[in-house]
């Protein structure tokens, strides 16, 4: 079965598919794996999954709307005060329209400017990297640093696009500076162990060693070793 945290990772061999624990369990604990990429906001997980797949989630991650869980983080975004900027979830900030940290109103104009930002990140990102130049890329980014909480996943997603449109150009060192800049997000919004991580680990690692940084790319490598050991 699904989960959006799941405890096991599948992974096919031919026409066989193996599930690999990636998570502790019990005897007695559900095996189950995640049909879609976990790295989504609770709002595009359920709508994937009911599209697709003809069920509403109540894994313990899409029932999880504590202040600090990752639904919250993902869309996080920042308060329009300059002197204040602290990220908070963007639920609260339309139910409330008040910043719990500063105490500052968010206007509706503040909703109207951040919605219309986010659908120009997500027809960026539908489109794919090849379509957008480097420099709407960072555009993007620099504006996403002023509006968007550092683990909100469209933030993420600048981020990404960004890394592969470096690496693409052969700008490895612009590449090797984003790729870094995902390394906590991931840890902190994959599954443990999830191949997702391993994988970018992996790209990392290669980057750290075109550019001549051994030490680095032998620990990345290593990290991503252990990672996909155990989820492949």
């Amino acid at each position: 079965n699904h989960s959006c945290s799941p405890n096991c990772s599948a992974a096919f061999y031919g026409k066989q598919m193996q599930l690999r624990m990636i998570e502790t369990a019990k005897a007695e604990d559900e095996l189950v794996i995640s049909y879609i990429d976990p790295m989504q906001e609770l709002a595009s997980r359920q709508n994937q999954l009911e599209s697709q797949y003809c069920f509403k989630c109540v894994c313990e991650k899409c029932l999880d709307t504590g202040k600090f869980s990752c639904n919250n983080v993902m869309n996080s975004v920042r308060c329009p005060t300059q002197t204040c900027k602290v990220p908070t979830p963007l639920n609260s900030f339309r139910i409330s329209k008040l910043c719990p940290a500063c105490g500052s109103i968010v206007d509706e104009s503040f909703f109207v400017q951040l919605d219309k930002f986010c659908s120009q990140i997500k027809k960026i990102i539908n489109a794919g990297y090849e379509e957008a130049s480097l420099e709407d890329l960072k555009k993007l980014l620099a504006e996403g640093k002023q509006r968007l909480g550092e683990f909100n996943v469209l933030y993420i997603r600048i981020l990404e696009n960004l890394m592969d449109a470096n690496i693409n150009s052969e700008h490895f060192i612009e590449a090797l500076e984003y790729a870094k800049r995902l390394e906590e997000p991931y840890y902190k919004l994959y599954p443990n162990n999830y191949p997702t991580v391993g994988i970018h680990l992996m790209k990392l690692g290669k980057l750290q060693c075109y550019l001549g940084n051994f030490q680095q790319a032998v620990n990345s490598l290593g990290k991503a070793k252990d990672i996909l050991l155990t989820s492949q």
